[in-house]
């Protein structure tokens, strides 16, 4: 426990998880089909060393570049279904949302490759274009992708970025690639 405390979600410096019969129990409201979120960068990063270590595979942050071509596609579309904002097709502020949902529930926020929720839900922690290839040694190198539940519509255009002003976020998250 000693060594899993530092890394688990917060939120305001809080720690957002229980421990009960010695298993950390998330919030009651979070539900298991939801994505990650509450997690510092170096949280996200120490957890792909770890899922690393146990698949046997090397798995990572994505670079902002893999994020965009993920969520744009080689036609470069304004938003992961095209051209043309439609504020239902993803979870944001104009859906009336006051939280995340399951990452399945808006079936049009998918890109041409299948990646689920680029423009709402949650916002992805990514590494810079010009982060060192073996990992972002600064905060200059870590920016925040994508849409958010919280976020306005037109903030889910696939070429905006952000950068992190804060530790740990309801509306940050992360997911994680793994170099072919």
């Amino acid at each position: 426990p000693e060594d899993a405390t530092p890394w688990l979600p917060t939120q305001a410096g809080q720690p957002l998880f229980t421990v009960r019969g010695g298993r950390y129990c998330p919030p009651e409201d979070w539900f298991d089909d939801q994505p990650v979120r509450c997690v510092t960068w170096d949280a996200a990063c120490r957890y792909a060393r770890w899922w690393s270590e146990r698949t046997g595979q090397v798995w990572r942050l994505p670079f902002e570049q893999e994020w965009e071509k993920a969520a744009r596609s080689v036609d470069e579309r304004l938003y992961p279904w095209g051209n043309f904002l439609d504020p239902s097709w993803a979870c944001t502020r104009a859906r009336g949302r006051n939280g995340p949902v399951a990452v399945t529930q808006f079936e049009q926020d998918c890109s041409a490759y299948g990646v689920r929720g680029l423009a709402g839900n949650i916002s992805d922690w990514v590494s810079a274009f010009n982060a060192p290839r073996r990992g972002p040694t600064s905060a200059a190198h870590r920016w925040v992708r994508g849409g958010n539940w919280s976020d306005i519509s037109q903030l889910s255009r696939c070429a905006l970025r952000y950068p992190s002003v804060e530790d740990s976020s309801n509306t940050v998250g992360f997911r994680l690639v793994r170099t072919l």
